[in-house]
């Protein structure tokens, strides 16, 4: 008898999986190294950042997310942004991770 464990992956939610696992890393070595272009590069026209606590923030567009970003990160001497195997769920065109 086998066990299905998890969601039955198709070979282009596997894709798309990949593709979001991807967008991680790349956001996280945009941010270790404060590289403005790479960040913004990642988003689309309409993206919204939202960081919730203890930060609280929100910016709309790749520029002011870019500029968000450095804000952030322009005082501080040290961060380390790291990715971490997350739960990637898809839904038609649509996609979350956590």
């Amino acid at each position: 008898m086998s066990r299905a464990i998890g969601i039955r992956a198709r070979p282009d939610q596997v894709a798309d999986e990949l593709a979001i696992r991807a967008l991680a890393y790349a956001f996280a070595d945009a941010v270790n190294r404060r590289d403005a272009a790479a960040f913004e590069s990642l988003w689309d026209e309409n993206g919204v950042w939202e960081i919730g606590a203890p930060l609280h923030s929100s910016a709309n567009g790749p520029a002011n997310i870019a500029a968000h970003m450095i804000e952030l990160a322009e005082p501080l001497e040290f961060f380390v942004q790291q990715v971490h195997g997350g739960v990637v769920s898809i839904d038609g065109d649509s996609a979350m991770s956590r």
